[in-house]
């Protein structure tokens, strides 16, 4: 029985203890519901007694909508499957580890639990989204479960049911308990404002059409009239029949007439949405904004179907046309005229366009400059897409995700680069280097350890044979997560979306740009014009999240300089969000010392890399011919970076209220000058998410560094002096510090030698507090061959680091001690642990922490191998963290 705590949030919801699991009589499923008032310990409960729990309540009437009150909760359910021939199979679209690091999820998610038919290979689990306050209706909380999946597109869309029902599970896992989370009221206020703009759109459509029936009582070709008698000629979406991309076309078209709210009704009256298919209709509307196709589309395709346009004209309209002169028009052809600009507009076949054209030129007596003029102003008119304005405040106060990392400091996920070079400079083996990295997860990429996921490669510029053998050589094997396609171009992009969405790949491979236009003669590279053709693959990619590297070609000019250097437009790398330049070193010629050549023999290689959101950097690259891979040379530029990494964490280590870049400077002992790479290298840690920045609390316009606090620990507030600079005052004095052992310690401070893994073991290790009063000298770190006072380092200026002062940041932390006293090391999922009592056989035992308690932030779950060797057949069990110790 979990230990009831009053101090947590209260929630009301409805339970129906009548069955146990998936086992229940299901008239007792409609009607044994309970409305009742209690925590997420409550909750918890019963769902491991197999309990079912609502969506919303009820008031102890049936479970149906129409008794539906109110809910205090928005619940999801993950399934992660398909639909594939009519089964059901697997579907990774978010396990349970990446719940658990997704940042909505760490910030607003009051409880994870897995379902009844989860598996360890197979995630299947709910999340359970607390709201700020009770909310009335059934309509209003389908509304914000439709804002939720917003957010989360991969719900099950049967979760937007304000009556839907979720089984308990006896068996059931809690990965995730935060009984005092709720989601944001701003959040719910967002949803409620959408909403409210879904419904005046859809009640200024309605009314449009009211006002056309007024006008035109008797115009049979009402445009939405005909579009919904075109849609009834339209097979729906089936799994299997293999008109997926139709459909998709038709639903875009909708949604480009209708807009999105009226548009998703109606694609879920025509074709609803697939449970475990990619046909899932709210998803799809969200990512058709700027899709460009338009009605004339579906009408288009219901023609093959068999419907034609009704009579354009009636008796009084032959009455009418009869007393006109020749070439005078009357509404109804207008809006023919229209039709038929939209249906041209979507023509992709060049014989058939220009046909069409003719037609519509002879028919209504008009040039065609001025039938290209229309289709651009219908088309334009056609665009759903409006503006919105955002004040500053709103955007300061607006949820952000934080940049995710596909590979550290080079590329995000979900967005593009292009890898560019001269022919035969080694792109494509390079582009091959990095999705070995990631599909494979056994090597790194340039010395950085990519995110592993799935490798999509479409190769174009080379054959099967040269494809492969570059694979191979690389070390690629059967079974990796790579997906190769052959001859794809541009004009492609439904067949790519298709198996994107079966797929879903982390990162999109293209060799090269060039290639995948061959066919598209209308627009040269040198135009602005040509990168929309970026602009829909980043579109497309973005609804995926998948991250892509475009290979191109770099021109001809010698004096062309950074992305100039691309072929083509500037608006091509303007297009992406970062470049790397792959070039070869030139050596001077032994012929002739005046003159540098490129020898294709040398392996030595540079990477320049110009990005948004990190600053630009050179790479001196080696190509290793052994298995087609690159490695860093500069080991001396690493070596620094990682030095001068692992100094500024111990300064911020120690000054937890956070420092300015101007401070942190100081505090190394640096001149102004010298302390200019600081900023580089707080940038790479601030994106390797090893620090934060936060603003001062004395200074709005200033903006402190910060360690992150670790999630199972916090840090105290320390006193803040203000000395009028532009950050605070460090709060540990040299005297103070000077007390501080020097013993070397697991946990400490290493000294400059030691290489890049002090991050990652500085930023494991908890924050560390410190009391400070009076006017005490603030810590400057001792230069060498000196432990005298601070006034000494202030005018020495330089030299000095903090590898001289080693700080043990893995002092027990016990009852009784001040804030002085430093904090243990924290535990964590996969840490290497084992028995801290010698008298214990897991001693001498290797376990591995696989989970925490759901409950009790004192207990964790430690798998130890060993047990079966003693016969156990259970090798997990749960363990107090105090009689633990890292291994």
């Amino acid at each position: 029985m979990i230990n009831q705590n009053t101090d947590l949030q209260q929630v009301r919801f409805a339970v129906n203890p009548s069955g146990c699991n998936k086992d229940w009589d299901f008239e007792k499923l409609a009607t044994g519901y309970e409305d009742k008032s209690g925590t997420l310990e409550d909750v918890v409960e019963h769902v491991m007694q197999g309990h079912a729990i609502a969506a919303g309540l009820f008031g102890g009437k049936r479970r149906c909508k129409a008794n539906v009150t109110g809910t205090c909760w928005i619940l999801g359910d993950i399934d992660n499957s398909k639909v594939v021939d009519g089964e059901k199979v697997y579907d990774p679209q978010l396990t349970i580890e990446q719940a658990l690091e997704h940042p909505f999820i760490k910030k607003y998610c009051g409880l994870i639990y897995t379902s009844a038919s989860h598996l360890y290979d197979w995630h299947r689990f709910r999340l359970v989204f607390l709201l700020p306050e009770f909310v009335e209706g059934c309509e209003e909380i389908e509304q914000l479960v439709r804002f939720m999946m917003t957010e989360f597109p991969f719900l099950d869309p049967a979760c937007k049911d304000a009556s839907r029902v979720f089984y308990g599970n006896t068996a059931a896992e809690f990965p995730l308990y935060q009984p005092n989370v709720t989601l944001p009221i701003d959040w719910v206020h967002q949803a409620k404002e959408q909403a409210r703009l879904d419904r005046i759109a859809y009640q200024a459509r309605c009314e449009e059409l009211r006002r056309r029936k007024e006008l035109y009582p008797n115009d049979s070709k009402d445009t939405d009239s005909l579009v919904m008698q075109a849609l009834s000629f339209i097979p729906p979406r089936q799994p299997g029949s293999g008109n997926y991309e139709e459909c998709t076309k038709v639903a875009m078209a909708l949604v480009s007439h209708f807009g999105e709210s009226e548009a998703e009704r109606i694609i879920e009256d025509w074709s609803p949405t697939i449970t475990g298919d990619s046909w899932n209709v709210s998803k799809k509307v969200r990512s058709y904004k700027r899709s460009g196709v338009a009605i004339g589309t579906l009408f288009h395709i219901a023609k093959g179907y068999g419907f034609k346009f009704p009579s354009t004209e009636n008796k009084e309209a032959r009455r009418v046309r009869s007393t006109q002169q020749p070439g005078d028009v009357i509404y109804s052809e207008d809006e023919r005229l229209r039709l038929a600009l939209l249906d041209l507009s979507q023509e992709k076949d060049k014989i058939a366009y220009v046909r069409k054209r003719a037609q519509i030129c002879s028919h209504y007596r008009i040039s065609k400059a001025e039938i290209e003029e229309l289709i651009k102003d219908t088309s334009r008119k056609t665009s759903t897409t409006g503006l919105k304005r955002t004040s500053l405040d709103d955007l300061l106060d607006m949820e952000i995700e934080e940049l995710r990392w596909l590979i550290p400091e080079l590329l995000p996920s979900g967005e593009m680069v292009i890898l560019a070079g001269s022919p035969k400079s080694g792109k494509t083996l390079m582009a091959v280097d990095a999705a070995f990295a990631i599909a494979t997860g056994e090597d790194d990429f340039l010395g950085l350890r990519p995110q592993r996921g799935k490798v999509l490669l479409i190769s174009n510029d080379e054959n099967a044979r040269s494809t492969k053998s570059k694979l191979l050589k690389r070390g690629f094997r059967r079974g990796d997560d790579l997906e190769v396609i052959f001859n794809w171009n541009i004009s492609q992009l439904y067949e790519l979306e298709q198996l994107l969405d079966e797929y879903r790949p982390n990162i999109v491979i293209i060799d090269s740009l060039k290639s995948i236009t061959a066919n598209s003669t209308e627009i040269s590279e040198n135009s602005a014009e040509f990168a929309n053709n970026i602009y829909l693959l980043k579109s497309l990619f973005n609804q995926y999240n998948a991250a892509s590297i475009l290979i191109h070609h770099t021109n001809k000019c010698k004096d062309a300089m950074g992305v100039h250097k691309l072929r083509g437009s500037t608006a091509i790398a303007g297009a992406v969000w970062g470049t790397w330049q792959l070039e070869q070193v030139p050596k001077p010629d032994p012929d002739n010392n005046n003159k540098l050549i490129i020898d294709p023999a040398d392996p030595k290689r540079t990477l320049a890399v110009h990005a948004r959101d990190v600053e630009g950097q050179i790479l001196a690259l080696e190509f290793d011919p052994e298995n087609n891979s690159y490695a860093r040379t500069d080991k001396e530029v690493l070596k620094e970076q990682a030095t001068l990494c692992d100094r500024i964490l111990g300064v911020l280590r120690i000054n937890p209220q956070g420092l300015s870049g101007r401070g942190i400077i100081e505090c190394l002992g640096m001149s102004i000058e010298q302390g200019r790479s600081v900023y580089t290298v707080l940038n790479r840690m601030e994106a390797k998410l090893l620090i934060s920045t936060i603003k001062s609390p004395t200074d709005r316009r200033v903006t402190l560094y910060t360690t992150k606090i670790s999630q199972h620990g916090s840090v105290t507030d320390c006193k803040l002096v203000n000395t009028g600079g532009d950050s605070l005052s460090p709060t540990v004095c040299v005297s103070k510090l000077l007390t501080i052992s020097e013993t070397t310690t697991q946990y400490g401070i290493q000294n400059s030698q030691h290489q890049n893994e002090n991050s990652q073991q500085l930023t494991e290790n908890s924050q560390h507090q410190n009391d400070t009063s009076g006017t005490d000298d603030y810590l400057y770190p001792l230069p060498d061959g000196h432990s005298g006072d601070s006034q000494h380092l202030r005018e020495t200026g330089g030299g000095g680091s903090v590898n001289q002062l080693t700080v043990n940041f893995g002092t027990e932390s016990r009852k009784g001690q001040s804030n002085n006293d430093l904090l243990e090391r924290p535990f964590r999922v996969g840490d290497k642990v084992a028995s801290s009592n010698p008298e214990s056989p897991a001693y001498k035992w290797q376990g591995t922490i696989t989970r925490m308690h759901p409950t009790n932030p004192d207990t964790c779950y430690v798998d130890y191998p060993e047990r079966k060797k003693d016969g156990h057949k259970q090798t997990e069990i749960s363990a107090r963290m105090e009689s633990l110790r890292h291994l």
